[in-house]
Parts: C-alpha cells; structure tokens; sequence
C-alpha cells in the first residue's frame, strides 16, 4: 500500500511539471514577441533586461527602473516606479514571475524555487518594487 502511494505521489509530481512545461511553451512565444531573450549565463545582465521589457509591456505609461543588487549572499533586483504606492504594489506583483526565493517568516526558512518561466528567462532570489514618490 505504501508503495502504491509513493508511485501516484511521483506521478502526480510528474505530471504538474509536464503541464508546467506545456503551459510555458504556449507562453513563450508571446513573450518573445515583446523582446525578452534566453538567459544562458544565470548571472549575466539579460535577467534585468528581461524584467524592464516584461513590465513595459505590462504598464508601457510608467517610468521604470531596474537595478540589480548583487553580493555574495544576494542575488536580488530592485525596482523604482514613478508613481504612487499602489501601483507600485501592482508592479511588484507582476514582476514576482521573476522571483524563485520564497520565505516563511513563521519558521524563519527561506528556500529556493525555480520553474520554466526562471530557467528560460532568468530569475533573481529577490524582487522588490517601491514608489519614487510617496504621496
């Protein structure tokens, strides 16, 4: 019985991750249309590049900015939006697509979580998004 339940827990692993990978191909095309590329170096400067043209497609009327923050500990982008705090929130949402780190800060863990969308277009441990202007 154990070992009927460990074969359907892997299947159904394995099936999540083969309509993750359909479901990613479908969108890739789109995607490249609006200029993102294929990251082959996990550190190179594509990842920030691609996360500027994905948000100009998705809010082409804001004025962007992306930074990369790199250190030993931190692989992470920051993004600055002229404009007001809650579109700024909705830019941060949008760019989480970019994002593998995960944290729970009940249990103090943080981990790692990569998908198709991350290794094809690149992602960064953290993605954070602010307003230039408070008001």
């Amino acid at each position: 019985m154990e070992d009927k339940k460990m074969l359907d827990f892997e299947f159904e692993n394995a099936r999540k991750a083969m309509i993750e990978k359909i479901e990613f191909q479908k969108n890739r095309v789109e995607l490249e249309k609006i200029g993102l590329v294929k990251v082959s170096d996990p550190y190179s400067n594509d990842r920030q590049k691609n996360i500027k043209k994905y948000l100009k497609y998705k809010f082409p009327d804001l004025k962007i900015s992306v930074r990369k923050e790199r250190g030993s500990m931190v692989d992470g982008v920051f993004i600055e939006v002229e404009s007001d705090r809650e579109t700024a929130y909705k830019v941060h949402k949008a760019a989480q697509v970019f994002c593998s780190g995960h944290s729970d800060s009940y249990t103090d863990y943080y981990w790692n979580e990569r998908n198709e969308f991350q290794d094809y277009f690149g992602g960064f441990q953290y993605v954070t998004a602010q307003a230039k202007y408070y008001y």
